[in-house]
């Protein structure tokens, strides 16, 4: 268990190029000797390479055979990420009821990207009831976990008051969290926020600072945004 636990964190470390040059070929070899092992993390590692096309030929089923074995071993990651082949019907079809059951298991395993996508699913009602209280919760746990999507997700539901009470304070200190990590949502939504004192002291360098990096992230409006703000003597 110890050799094929090395094998994949070796897998990981070329996938990634933590420690080491990036090598997909190196990955990819690490990876497929620790599955072979069963080691349930580099199954769905491997899986990710097959989905994806790196270094090897993409191929879904392997991928959505892979996902389900690394699942079916209790694997958090495992879960989630069959979870969205469910989702989005890749390899399989569609089901947003077993989507939002993997990533229920998944999310309760601790695993911050499942938690925020139940929070998803229970904002718009996918494969679950709609509860907006529960989407709030859910958010809130991925974004304390550390995951930069859902500090953007979790400012918008204290901004737009989503299963809480508004609050543009901490609408404004989860943005700027999410803004600083690089999400291009909060990005924007912080130059908003100090253009119009939302939240925070107006300040208009703040604002044209942050629309700028939103901008050249690639938001449309944000470049709108920038070019009003520079025009206003």
């Amino acid at each position: 268990m110890k050799m094929s636990q090395e094998k994949c964190l070796l897998g990981y470390c070329y996938q990634m190029g933590s420690g080491t040059e990036k090598d997909d070929k190196k990955a990819v070899e690490w990876h497929q000797k620790s599955a072979q092992e069963n080691n349930s993390m580099a199954m769905c590692n491997l899986a990710y390479c097959y989905q994806h096309g790196i270094y090897l030929e993409q191929n879904y089923d392997l991928a959505f055979n892979l996902y389900q074995m690394s699942a079916n071993a209790e694997n958090s990651m495992g879960q989630y990420y069959l979870g969205c082949c469910y989702q989005e019907g890749i390899a399989t079809t569609k089901d947003e009821i077993k989507a939002f059951e993997l990533f229920e298991k998944s999310a309760r395993a601790d695993n911050k990207l499942a938690q925020f996508k139940v929070g998803w699913c229970y904002q718009y009602g996918k494969g679950t009831s709609k509860d907006e209280g529960k989407a709030f919760i859910w958010y809130r746990k991925s974004a304390e976990a550390d995951n930069v999507v859902a500090k953007n997700q979790l400012a918008y539901c204290y901004s737009a008051g989503v299963g809480t009470k508004k609050d543009e304070t901490k609408a404004f200190k989860w943005f700027q969290q999410s803004a600083k990590e690089g999400n291009v949502s909060a990005q924007f939504n912080l130059g908003v926020y100090y253009n119009f004192g939302i939240g925070t002291k107006t300040d208009k360098e703040q604002a044209k600072l942050w629309y700028e990096i939103a901008a050249e992230g690639g938001h449309d409006e944000a470049k709108e945004r920038l070019k009003k703000l520079l025009s206003v003597k």
